[in-house]
Order: C-alpha cells, then sequence, then structure tokens
C-alpha cells in the first residue's frame, strides 16, 4: 500500500463515518395509551441505524406521561395503566423530519373521552349527572372506553343520547 493509498483512507475512512452517524442516526418515539383512563405515554431514544431495521441505542430511554381529565377526575394515584401500543415513528436529521409512522390499535379514543378531555363545561355536565345520580361513574367509564364507532351499538346509543343531551342543555 502506496503512502498515498494510506493518506487517502485516512481522510475516507473517518469522512464516511461522519456521513454514516449524520445520515443514519435517528430519535425513535414509541407511544402507547392506557386502556382505561387514556393517558398517554410517549418512549424516546437516540438510535444509529435503520428505523424498524438493524440499529443501536446511542442513548437510554427516557418517558413522558401525559395525564388525563378522566384520569385525574376518576382514578386513583395507585392506578396501575394498561398501555397498549399507539403509534411509533422515527425523527431523522437530529430529531427535526419525521420520517414516517406504525400504528396500534391503542390509537383509538372515543368520541366521549375525546369531548371530555376538551371540554371543561362537558366534564361539569358529567359531574353534574354523577352528583344527581342520574349517571354512575363505572357506567361514564364504561361508556368513555367504548371506541366502537358502531351507530347501531347499544353503548353507542346510550353515548349519543348522553351527548345529545349535553347539547341540548
Amino acid at each position: 500500500m502506496t503512502s498515498r493509498t494510506k493518506r487517502l483512507l485516512l481522510w475516507i475512512g473517518p469522512g464516511l463515518a461522519v456521513v454514516a452517524v449524520t445520515l443514519l442516526h435517528f430519535k425513535e418515539r414509541d407511544s402507547y395509551r392506557c386502556q382505561a383512563c387514556f393517558s398517554k405515554k410517549d418512549v424516546f431514544q437516540w438510535r444509529l441505524g435503520f428505523w424498524m431495521g438493524p440499529s443501536v441505542p446511542l442513548s437510554p430511554q427516557w418517558n413522558r406521561i401525559s395525564d388525563t381529565h378522566l384520569q385525574s377526575d376518576f382514578f386513583g394515584t395507585d392506578h396501575f395503566h394498561n398501555w397498549e401500543f399507539a403509534q411509533g415513528s422515527p425523527y431523522h436529521f437530529f430529531g427535526t423530519t419525521w420520517g414516517g409512522c406504525a400504528l396500534g390499535s391503542g390509537r383509538h379514543v372515543s368520541d366521549l373521552c375525546q369531548m371530555y378531555e376538551s371540554s371543561r363545561e362537558f366534564r361539569d355536565f358529567i359531574r353534574k349527572k354523577i352528583e344527581s345520580g342520574s349517571l354512575t361513574e363505572s357506567n361514564f367509564l364504561s361508556l368513555a372506553s367504548n371506541t366502537d364507532r358502531g351507530k347501531d351499538s347499544p353503548m353507542q346509543l346510550v353515548t349519543q343520547s348522553l351527548m345529545d343531551s349535553y347539547f341540548e342543555k
């Protein structure tokens, strides 16, 4: 091997390593949703390689849990989460560019749960119904956890009736 070849290899080797690290690293985010209280957990990790292919971790995993109003209003602090996979995604170019996703069944949230999370007035309405005895906490939680969007299901009809009574007030 000539000295010129050796010098060339001394530049090419590190150069390829820099390009590989720059192009092949990604921040992985896997999201999970509790199937009881609908809280969300995101698990992050920097990795080198290919998403959903061979890769090695570059950092330890870290979590971010987002609690819901449903959890704080109906579940105690000792609630054990039933996490189900909702979505996974890679973020390339130093975590700035989304690179696709894998979807899981844990991403589904009922219309009733979405309404409860997004509207303070609706939460007050549900609390008053529970306090008056016209709705029990267990019935509300059963309705909120029903992600079946079929219009003919009995639970969906009860959910629709409850939401109609809120909008008619």
